[in-house]
Formats: structure tokens, sequence, C-alpha cells
């Protein structure tokens, strides 16, 4: 038996700062309620029963969008494809605006200023481990802000991650062996592989210093990272890290 349908499960966008979450909440409850193909611009049915599908779900979600977008753009929006109810196009223009808006180049200069500079050392007061899992996420969201060709290759974002972690020994000594393998003619390990060996050597590092799972500790952002807008969207969320080791986050 499918999950019924409810507009009341989807969250609202008031303010632009809330995009990330907003977006985050939507397609969790599409895939949910089986409204994906709507969030998939390139999505066009192939038959009948998909082209039926694809209505019953364009008629569903723009009712959505109808209850959840509070922006002026988003009103705007709604009353462009009003006439047509077509939910897909309107998500897809939603995404572009959001993509280009004043807004959110502040935020991805915000973002890329903390992925580039960031420092643990610097005003986390969390688990080691908690630190690169809220790296890896800065980067994330860095990415959905910005066009494909601006993503950093995986052997720059390596390097700037290793940069950030540099001053733990313990972390440091992940590149430092990595670089020694190199050395010797040895491959290189890749992106994926260096953020699996450096989250075990983080775990260790926490439990060797008491700032395992049983820990509890807040986490106080310095001036120069993602921004000192106390009413920010996320402010209160917890991430995965946090939720598994039950700090508190002030992020952005």
């Amino acid at each position: 038996m499918g999950t019924k349908r409810q507009k009341n499960d989807y969250t609202e966008l008031d303010y632009e700062k809330q995009w990330k979450t907003y977006k985050r909440n939507l397609r969790v409850n599409a895939r949910m309620h089986h409204c994906e193909n709507v969030l998939d611009p390139a999505y066009v049915p192939a038959g009948a029963d998909e082209a039926a599908v694809l209505k019953d779900n364009n008629k569903f979600m723009f009712a959505v969008f109808l209850s959840t977008l509070n922006t002026d753009h988003g009103k705007t929006l709604i009353r462009k494809h009003e006439d047509t109810g077509d939910a897909q196009a309107l998500w897809a223009d939603l995404v572009l605006h959001m993509m280009n808006s004043t807004d959110a180049a502040i935020r991805a200069a915000q973002m890329l200023k903390y992925i580039a500079n960031g420092s643990m050392a610097k005003g986390w007061k969390g688990s080691k481990r908690g630190y690169i899992l809220h790296w890896l996420e800065q980067l994330r969201s860095w990415e959905e802000l910005v066009e494909d060709d601006l993503h950093f290759g995986d052997k720059l974002k390596m390097m700037m991650l290793s940069n950030t972690v540099s001053e733990v020994s313990d972390l440091g000594r992940v590149q430092l062996s990595n670089l020694e393998t190199i050395a010797r003619g040895g491959k290189s390990l890749g992106f994926q592989a260096y953020q699996g060996l450096l989250i075990a050597a983080a775990e260790l590092h926490d439990k060797n210093t008491g700032l395992g799972s049983h820990s509890r500790s807040r986490r106080i952002l310095s001036q120069h990272e993602i921004t000192d807008d106390p009413d920010s969207e996320d402010e209160g969320e917890e991430s995965e890290d946090d939720s598994e080791e039950g700090s508190e986050s002030t992020e952005e």
C-alpha cells in the first residue's frame, strides 16, 4: 500500500536562504510520494501510461508549490505556470533562479571561502570526525550552488581537505603516507578512498582523546566561517555526526 500524499508533509519556503532545507525536504517527500519525475526537468514520459502518471503528479506537486512557495519569486512562478499547472516546468525555473540569484552567489562565495581556507583548529569544538563530515557537507552544498564546470577536481578537493586537518598530526599522517607512497612510485589515493581513511583516523583520534560517541560538544563557528547570520536556515539542525554524537549545531 502506497504512502498517502499530503501537502502538509512539505516545508514552506519563506526566504531564499532556506532553499537548501526546502529542496532537501521536497526531494525526500517527492520520492516517497512517487513524484520524483516532476523534479527531473529532462524527464519525458514514454507512452500514454507514463504521461498519465506525470499529469497526475504535476497536479499534486503544483498544489504543493502553491502551498509552500512564499517568496516573491516563488509567487511569480506560480502565476507564470498556473494556467498550465506544469509543476515540472515551475521547478526547473525555480532551480535556475536559485542557482543564479544574488543570495545564492553570496552564499556560494562564503562557502568557498570556508572550504578553501577553513581549519579544524579555528573555532571547532566538536569531534574531528564531525568536522570532516561538516566540511564535506559544505563542499557538497557549494557544488549544488554553482555550475558543474566550476567544480573542483578530486586532487584539488583532497589537497584542500588535507590542509584543513593538517594541524592534527594523527590526521595529517594520512596524506603524508599517501605522498610517501607516490614518492616510491605507487599510486595516489583517490578522493573517496582518502575520505574513508581520514574519517577512520579521526574516529580513532576522537576515541583516544575522549571525543567519541559518548561525548557532548557544541560547535562554535568563528567569524570567517560560513555566516554570522543568527537566523540562517540551518540553525539548530543536526548534522549526521551531531545526531550520532549528541552535539548541537550552529551551522549556517
